[in-house]
């Protein structure tokens, strides 16, 4: 096998000095075929792939809605899609169809891998792009791969890895240091994550079996493009989709704003861009007691048929201040221009943060219980 073989720079300053020491001296397998930076794809391709994750969003967005009691989620489908679409490169036949069918990969291998490497490139460049006012737009996607040392990944494999996502595998020793691999795992994540996951691996999680460890991260910090008035925040009612209502921090924009926004006879819909106008938080707030019906509706063609029905409209939003740490296991789950409205988001509803132009959902999640 042609592989080159090199020490991995984890470019870790002083201040991070023990995930420097976790992580030095691990070396990688990497192809010597080189990162294709300006993959040319199809318009077709590139809406073909948007059209599959949106549809792969939401099977997976009905899965986590079975819980019962009903509970508070948030993920990011497209971090999986990126993880499990470095995995199906190597995977075959009954494999390679059933983990199409699932994660809804429509396009052949050698058209899907560019297609996902175009659309990384679009996502991360959000992140590089100047703001005039407002927090800096902070969003950065990072893969990784770990395989186990001497174990022999077929050359096809790490040549896809390289050419299409600049990336290699990180070889560690699962067999011999189960526990040793784990934590190199955890510093790496904990890395790209500016130390908000720290322990993604539990020691469950990895065996001396394991073969390979696919990891993906994606860090979102953003201010809004039109910021709440924090003197108007106040003690408010949610009325939560069971048990018995609450009070929470609600925001106020406090004046009118000129959003995307659509209303009709079960919801209310608004966009709440983030500052650089292409990311945005989009609020599905079905009417009261209309809940549970408008979530059993939503799949990828009706969330895009919202979200291409929406048009300007000016008029104020309140909606609670939330938080919330998500842990799941995937083995598990695998208005017309100028009329004014009013949107309080006092009972469950669902969101997404949403990139318009690549038509890509980053997360989606929703509040039921608004604690």
């Amino acid at each position: 096998m042609d592989q080159d073989y090199g020490y991995v720079d984890t470019n870790v300053g002083d201040e991070n000095q023990n995930v420097s020491e976790t992580l030095s001296g691990i070396r990688v397998a990497k192809s010597n075929q080189e990162y294709e930076q300006s993959p040319q794809v199809p318009p077709e391709d590139q809406k073909t792939l948007a059209n599959d994750n949106t549809d792969f969003t939401f099977d997976l967005y009905a899965q986590l809605a079975k819980t019962e009691p009903p509970s508070d989620f948030f993920v990011s489908p497209y971090s999986i899609s990126s993880a499990l679409v470095m995995a199906f490169a190597g995977a075959m036949d009954e494999t390679e169809k059933d983990m199409a069918s699932t994660m809804h990969f429509s396009l052949p291998q050698d058209r899907l891998h560019p297609a996902f490497n175009s659309l990384q490139q679009e996502l991360a460049s959000r992140g590089e792009e100047y703001v005039e006012s407002g927090k800096p737009f902070e969003l950065t996607i990072s893969n990784q791969l770990w395989g186990q040392i001497g174990f022999p990944f077929l050359q096809d494999f790490l040549d896809i890895m390289a050419r299409n996502y600049d990336a290699g595998l990180l070889l560690v020793d699962f067999f011999n240091h189960t526990e040793v691999a784990r934590k190199q795992i955890n510093a790496w994540v904990a890395l790209h994550t500016h130390n908000r996951i720290q322990d993604l691996l539990s020691p469950n999680d990895v065996k001396p079996y394991t073969k390979l460890v696919i990891t993906n991260t994606i860090y979102f910090n953003a201010g809004w493009e039109t910021m709440f008035d924090k003197s108007l925040t106040t003690k408010k009612t949610f009325h939560p989709l069971v048990g018995h209502e609450i009070d929470v921090d609600m925001m106020d924009t406090g004046s009118t704003i000129s959003v995307l926004y659509l209303e009709n006879e079960d919801i209310q819909i608004v966009a709440l861009p983030y500052v650089g106008s292409k990311v945005e938080m989009v609020v599905i707030l079905p009417k009261k007691g209309r809940f549970n019906t408008v979530e059993a509706g939503l799949d990828g063609k009706a969330f895009m048929d919202l979200i291409t029905g929406m048009r300007y409209a000016d008029g104020y939003v309140k909606m609670p201040v939330f938080g919330m740490n998500y842990r799941i296991s995937m083995k598990k789950v695998l208005t017309d221009m100028g009329v004014a409205f009013t949107m309080v988001v006092d009972h469950p509803f669902v969101f997404v943060i949403y990139d318009r132009p690549t038509k890509t959902v980053l997360f989606v999640g929703r509040m039921v219980t608004g604690k």
